[in-house]
């Protein structure tokens, strides 16, 4: 395969934009939706919850 064959722009910019707002959206979605049944523990949301819960800070 040479590098002719390959496409040069396989996406225009704007569908890159709506791919990452559509990521973006779908993982907050997901946050929210494990937030409200308590199952994030680890990771950074884990420690966000620490910092929520120790200092009564809310986060949306």
């Amino acid at each position: 395969m040479e590098e002719t064959d390959l496409p040069q722009d396989p996406h225009r910019p704007y569908e890159d934009v709506m791919a990452m707002l559509l990521g973006t959206l779908l993982v907050a979605l997901g946050v929210h939706f494990y937030s409200q049944a308590l199952l994030l523990t680890g990771s950074t949301a884990g420690m966000a919850f620490l910092v929520q819960y120790a200092t009564g800070w809310r986060y949306r």
